[in-house]
């Protein structure tokens, strides 16, 4: 959620709630980030329990996730210079 909060802000400016920022982050980004973001907001909205592992694959995604943030973020800088 934070990458995405962090997204959403470095694109339009704004600082919303945690779920507006999911949903903008469905709605706007890449659509193959979808179904993580809705994992996320299902884990954080419906009894999320730290102590379980991971979902398989989980982990992955999330640093993929987080090398596009890292990606979208240099280039929205790059148009903004």
């Amino acid at each position: 959620m934070t990458l995405c909060r962090m997204l959403h802000t470095i694109s339009t400016g704004a600082i919303v709630s945690k779920l507006a920022t999911l949903q903008w982050t469905e709605d706007k980004l890449n659509s193959r980030w979808k179904n993580l973001v809705q994992q996320a907001e299902r884990d954080r909205y419906f009894n999320f329990d730290a102590s379980e592992r991971p979902r398989p694959g989980s982990v992955e995604r999330t640093l993929e996730f987080a090398e596009y943030a890292k990606e979208y973020t240099q280039q929205k800088m790059k148009i903004q210079a």
